[in-house]
C-alpha cells in the first residue's frame, strides 16, 4: 500500500506542476509581470526558441535591455509580441522611441518602438520550459498531462473508497 501511496503522491505532484507550467503563461498573475513563450530564433544565442521569459514593467529602458513590445500593425488580426534588444533610445517629438534588433538579425527593426508599446524588460529566461507550456496547451498535451493523470487520481480515490466500504466503517 505504501508503494501505491508513493506513486499516487508523485502523480498528484506531477499533475499540479504540469497544470501550473501550462496555465502560467496565460495568466497575468501580477500587474507588472508577464510570461511569454519565445517562438522565433531572432534573439539567439541569448534567448532560444521554446524559452519561457519573465517580463517586468520598468520605469525606464536603456540601450542593451531586452524588451518585449506589442507590434501594432494595422492589418494584424491579433496582437503580436516581439522580444528584441534595445539598440538606441531616441527622442521623437518629445516622446521616447526605441530602435530594437534581434541579436540573430542582421538589421535593426524597421519601425521605432514607442514607449507605450513596451510590455516590459526580460528579467528571467527559462530555456525549453516554453515547449512544455505549449505542449500542455495542445490536444495531445491535454490528454497526457490532464486527462490521464486525472483518470488515475479518480481511479485511485475510487479504489480507496471501495476498500473502505469492504472493510466496513
Amino acid at each position: 500500500m505504501r508503494k501505491i501511496n508513493k506513486y499516487y503522491t508523485s502523480l498528484v505532484i506531477f499533475f499540479f506542476i504540469a497544470v501550473f507550467v501550462g496555465v502560467l503563461p496565460s495568466v497575468n498573475f501580477l500587474k507588472n509581470i508577464h510570461l511569454f513563450v519565445v517562438k522565433s530564433g531572432s534573439m539567439k544565442p541569448a534567448i532560444y526558441p521554446g524559452s519561457l521569459i519573465v517580463v517586468k514593467k520598468e520605469a525606464d529602458y536603456f540601450k542593451g535591455d531586452v524588451i518585449t513590445f506589442l507590434n501594432l500593425d494595422q492589418g494584424a488580426k491579433e496582437l503580436i509580441t516581439t522580444t528584441h534588444r534595445v539598440q538606441s533610445v531616441l527622442e521623437d517629438g518629445g516622446l521616447l522611441a526605441f530602435m530594437t534588433k534581434g541579436d540573430a538579425n542582421d538589421f535593426s527593426d524597421q519601425k521605432m518602438v514607442k514607449r507605450e508599446s513596451i510590455i516590459g524588460k526580460t528579467v528571467i529566461v527559462l530555456p525549453l520550459v516554453g515547449y512544455l507550456s505549449d505542449l500542455i496547451k495542445s490536444k495531445i498535451g491535454l490528454i497526457i498531462f490532464i486527462l490521464i493523470p486525472g483518470i488515475l487520481i479518480i481511479s485511485h480515490e475510487l479504489f480507496l473508497i471501495l476498500i473502505y466500504l469492504v472493510k466496513g466503517f
